[in-house]
Formats: structure tokens, sequence, C-alpha cells
């Protein structure tokens, strides 16, 4: 820690009201507000619960439904430069598309702050129902099922105030996945791409 006085005295130098004061607002200028890092020692051992919390953001994207449905080289557009717009049959049973999964320092404090999941091109099965995307974390829903209604359409699963109320608590080796939910019909759902990004908060330890 690195502090000095605006004046010193010697001998039999007077002292004076302006280098009092002086002194005592060079204090209370630190005091109220201008303490720097380097006022503070390495060894002031500062618990976590005294400093402002510090966060990283991680967005991490998963392709659940590859774009195009063929698997050919023109999945994405037709010899002619046409836009391929082939789609993927649904499957008529639940059927996890994707796991993520946490690695991260033990003790480390994470959250889900938020699902997207973007469609295109999709079409509802016969009895006019859409796929659904569900999120497990550990086994367990999270919320409700994304209901994917509209093509080209981004949908979000979070809290009306997701940095201040993330959805749950992450920690090492929870396991996220992500789940496409159809209906068991003879005409199945469609759609030609899906995909879902998974928002993390996680803390930065001091």
């Amino acid at each position: 820690m690195t502090f000095s006085f605006k004046k010193t005295w010697a001998g039999t130098e007077v002292i004076t009201a302006s280098d009092l004061n002086g002194n005592f607002n060079n204090v209370a200028d630190i005091l109220n507000g201008g303490i720097k890092n380097q006022h503070i020692s390495t060894a002031a051992n500062i618990g976590a619960d005294k400093i402002s919390d510090r966060y990283t953001l991680l967005k991490t994207t998963l392709n659940l439904v590859p774009f195009a449905a063929d698997g050919t080289h023109e999945a994405f557009a037709a010899n002619n430069g046409d836009y391929a717009s082939d789609q993927f049959n649904m499957p008529k049973t639940e059927q996890k598309f994707a796991r993520h999964e946490i690695i991260a320092q033990p003790g480390m404090e994470g959250h889900l702050m938020g699902i997207g999941v973007y469609v295109r091109l999709v079409t509802a099965d016969g009895n006019g129902a859409y796929p659904e995307v569900k999120v497990n974390l550990n086994n367990t829903l999270v919320g409700q099922g994304i209901s994917l209604a509209a093509s080209d359409t981004f949908y979000r699963l979070h809290s009306n105030t997701p940095f201040s109320n993330p959805l749950l608590a992450l920690s090492d080796k929870d396991v996220i996945d992500l789940i496409i939910v159809t209906a068991a019909h003879t005409q199945v759902a469609k759609c030609a791409g899906v995909w879902a990004t998974i928002y993390e908060r996680w803390s930065i330890g001091s």
C-alpha cells in the first residue's frame, strides 16, 4: 500500500491550518471513493462478497438439424444457383439432437442465461402440429418447450430479466440436452434447419 501526506513538518516549522486541512482532505478524498488498486495490499485478502460481481459471458451455437436435407452438393443451392428448399422429415418420437457438457473449475459459479433457437423453412405435420425443442439440464426440463411454429424465426427461452435473474445455476459436469419433439402422424413435420444457442454467465474469481 502506498500513501503519503501532502505536507510533512520538520524541526520548528509552523503548522498552518491550510497545510493541516490539506492532509485531512487528502485522506478524505481517498476514503470517499478515491481508493485505487495501488492503495490495496496484496495481503489484504478481501472477501469476494465485498467485491463487485465480475462475469464473462459465453455463447455456444449447436446445429441441431443441418441446413437443407438432401446431403448432396446441392444442399445449399441447385446447379443453376437457385436456393434449395429441401427439408428434413422430423422423427415421430422425442429425440436428443445435441448435448452440451459443462467443464468448469470446481467451485466456480455459473448461470444459464437463456437459450435461443433459430428455425428455417418449417412445416407442420398432418394434424397441424409443429416441431418443439425442449432443453433439459441434468435430465430436468428447463422452463417450457419451444414450439417452432414459424419459419426464419429466432425463439428465446429466458426470464424477463436474464442478467439479474438467470434461468438456473451451472457447475462443473452439468449436462444440457437439446431435444426435438414431434407428434406421431403419418404426415410428419419438416424443417430445413434448426440451430440452438446457449448463453452462459460465469463469475471471474478475484
